[in-house]
C-alpha cells in the first residue's frame, strides 16, 4: 500500500517543472515556457540558418504580375493595363458591339399618373350627338323595369285592393304555426339538484351486488402451471437403456 501511494515520477524534467503557472497560455495545459537567458545569447548553427530561409521560387516560375500594388495582397490582384492597350484604336466590329440594344419602333414608354389637359379640349364644345349619347338609358316603358323608390318601401308595390283584403278562415288557419305536442318535454340540464328522497335512500342487496366490479385474474397467473414441469415417481426409478446412454456420451474430437 505504501509503495502504491507514492506519487509517479515527473518525466518532463526540471525546464518543465519551474515554467510559470500559466502567464500567457489562459490555464490551458499548453502554456507558454519562459525562455532562459543562455537562450537569448546564444547564436544559431548553420544547419538552423539554413533551415530559416524560405522556400525559393521554382527556375521556371515567372511573375506577370506586379507585386500586388493594388490588391491588398490578394493573389487575384488588379493588372495593370500596358500602354499599347491604352493607345489602341478600337475596330469597327468593337465599337458596334458596345453600341447600347435600342427599343424597338413601336415601343411605347409608360404613360405618366396625372393626365394634363390641353387648353383646347378645355374649350371644346360637344356636338349634338354626344349629348345625346350622355343620356341615360329611360326603362319606365318596359314591364320588367320597377321603381325601387324608398329603401325602406317594398321592391314591388302593393295595389289598395291588396291591401284592404280580408284573409279567409282556411288562410288563417293555414297561417297559425305548429303547436308542440302535450307529451313533449324539453330538454334537461346537464346537472339537476338531486332530491331529499334520493339522497336518503339505501340501495337494495341486489343493487350492492351488482354494483360491485368483476374481479378477473391477471393473464400471466392463469397461464401459470405449477404442475407443468412436475415429474412422476414412475420416471424418477426408471433406468436407462444402453442404447440412451451411449447416445448420451460427448463427442470426442
Amino acid at each position: 500500500m505504501l509503495d502504491l501511494a507514492k506519487p509517479m515520477k515527473n518525466h518532463h524534467g526540471e525546464l518543465a517543472q519551474n515554467r510559470g503557472n500559466f502567464l500567457h497560455s489562459c490555464g490551458q495545459r499548453s502554456s507558454i515556457w519562459k525562455i532562459p537567458p543562455s537562450a537569448l545569447n546564444c547564436e544559431p548553427s548553420e544547419r538552423l540558418e539554413k533551415l530559416a530561409k524560405p522556400k525559393s521560387f521554382s527556375k521556371g516560375y515567372q511573375e506577370n504580375r506586379p507585386a500586388f500594388d493594388l490588391g491588398c495582397g490578394r493573389g487575384s490582384n488588379i493588372w495593370h493595363v500596358s500602354p499599347a492597350a491604352l493607345s489602341y484604336e478600337t475596330s469597327p466590329r468593337v465599337l458596334h458591339l458596345a453600341r447600347p440594344k435600342t427599343c424597338h419602333l413601336e415601343f411605347k414608354y409608360d404613360k405618366q399618373v396625372e393626365t394634363y389637359i390641353s387648353l383646347g379640349t378645355r374649350m371644346a364644345s360637344i356636338t349634338p350627338r354626344l349629348e345625346c349619347l350622355s343620356v341615360p338609358k329611360i326603362k319606365e316603358d318596359s314591364h320588367l323595369y320597377f321603381d325601387r323608390g324608398q329603401p325602406e318601401q317594398p321592391i314591388r308595390p302593393v295595389s289598395k285592393p291588396a291591401r284592404k283584403a280580408l284573409a279567409t278562415s282556411r288562410i288563417q288557419q293555414l297561417a297559425k304555426q305548429k303547436e308542440i305536442p302535450s307529451s313533449y318535454l324539453p330538454e334537461r340540464d346537464v346537472m339537476w339538484a338531486i332530491t331529499s328522497g334520493a339522497g336518503n335512500s339505501s340501495a337494495s342487496p341486489r343493487t350492492e351486488e351488482l354494483a360491485k366490479p368483476i374481479m378477473r385474474q391477471p393473464m400471466d397467473m392463469l397461464q401459470y402451471d405449477t404442475d407443468a414441469f412436475k415429474v412422476r415417481e414412475a420416471a424418477k426409478k426408471s433406468m436407462c437403456t444402453q442404447r440412451i446412454k451411449q447416445l448420451a456420451e460427448p463427442i470426442q474430437r
